[in-house]
């Protein structure tokens, strides 16, 4: 974007603030971490990632970016408290491997993703459509999460399909 702008000798100062933005976002989260959820942070990071579109120079995009950077580290830290909290000991190993695999798998298609938008339709595409699928993946994560755990007191457990519910007693 900035490059198309002929603004490029500001990229650095930009993604300083960006990184400064999610250092000041992970110290501030530490203190309010129960009062924020992980779902509220996600979806602002895809909305807030998504309103970069608008940027029309290399300081309203690092002030823009400020916010953005405040909400990456809560999200990774909010989501793995949700894990912590939502699954049983038991199976925790597993969910953060998954956890982490997801967090991955968005890092490793968001960037392709996001060159194919820059290259085919324009610098600010790339904005758009990696905070919409960010947008879009937590509102299915969302749905996912609560036919999974239902109001919110913690995993479901479901009979195994390999072993069959007990009968009802006899009536008495």
């Amino acid at each position: 974007m900035l490059r198309g702008q002929h603004q490029d000798v500001w990229i650095g100062v930009v993604l300083a603030v960006w990184a400064v933005g999610s250092m000041i976002g992970g110290l501030l989260y530490g203190g309010l971490s129960k009062a924020i959820s992980s779902a509220a942070i996600v979806v602002s990071l895809g909305v807030a990632t998504m309103l970069l579109t608008a940027a029309p120079n290399w300081w309203v995009l690092a002030i823009a970016l400020l916010p953005v950077g405040m909400l990456c580290a809560p999200s990774i830290s909010a989501t793995v408290s949700d894990v912590n909290r939502l699954v049983p000991p038991v199976r925790r190993g597993e969910a953060m491997g998954w956890h982490g695999t997801a967090g991955t798998a968005g890092v490793s298609i968001g960037a392709p993703l996001a060159g194919l938008a820059i290259d085919y339709l324009g610098a600010t595409w790339g904005f758009a459509i990696t905070g919409g699928v960010g947008v879009a993946l937590a509102l299915a994560a969302i749905a996912i999460a609560i036919g999974r755990f239902g109001s919110g007191n913690g995993w479901r457990t479901r009979p195994s399909p390999s072993r069959p519910r007990r009968p009802p007693p006899p009536p008495s």
